[in-house]
């Protein structure tokens, strides 16, 4: 009993030592960035497919892939996602995808961060090439960030064209707030 109140007493002392380092770190100082950032992906990979049957049935898809980002963001892009399609409702998915982003971002700095997206939407499609055009909605996720985007938040929308090979370009726009640099 004596051995647990020591590590007890020794975890506390530990925790109230570190406490105050990680509340200077919460206040240091901040700025936000505007960008508008262009990428260019070869091609989404489909990495399964769920319960996609004829007749009206929810199909299911998990995609991942790779794009480079240019602009005002510069990074590569690998990511991860899953669609549910009904199609009964023409022009709707649901899902979500994760963009892990490793770069640079003009006035922050270098590391990475994740973009977690959601509400991707078809907006048109071109039936003579196939090609349909999209919009989504990206936040940055709560503790993602690894060097100058450390403790980085942000948040913003892309819009693309997904041809039918799967190859897909577009633009993102945004905000991110990330920490001064010294």
């Amino acid at each position: 009993m004596k051995l647990v109140l020591s590590i007890a007493t020794a975890l506390l002392v530990v925790g109230s030592v570190a406490a105050p380092a990680a509340t200077a770190d919460s206040k240091a100082a901040t700025h936000t960035v505007k960008f508008t950032t262009h990428y260019t992906d070869p091609g989404t990979r489909v990495t399964g497919l769920g319960s996609c049957r004829p007749g009206p049935t929810l199909c299911e898809l998990r995609y991942g892939g790779t794009a480079t980002f240019t602009g005002g963001l510069e990074s590569f892009d690998d990511y991860y996602g899953y669609f549910h399609a009904d199609p009964a409702k023409p022009m709707v998915l649901e899902g979500e995808g994760w963009d892990r982003q490793t770069g640079t971002l003009t006035g922050c700095g270098e590391g990475s961060f994740v973009m977690h997206q959601t509400e991707a939407h078809p907006t048109a499609v071109d039936p003579a090439t196939g090609t349909f055009h999209f919009t989504l909605k990206w936040e940055i996720q709560p503790g993602s960030g690894t060097g100058d985007f450390q403790g980085a938040r942000g948040s913003g929308i892309g819009t693309g064209d997904y041809k039918p090979d799967l190859s897909n370009t577009g633009v993102y726009t945004g905000v991110l707030t990330c920490r001064t640099r010294q």
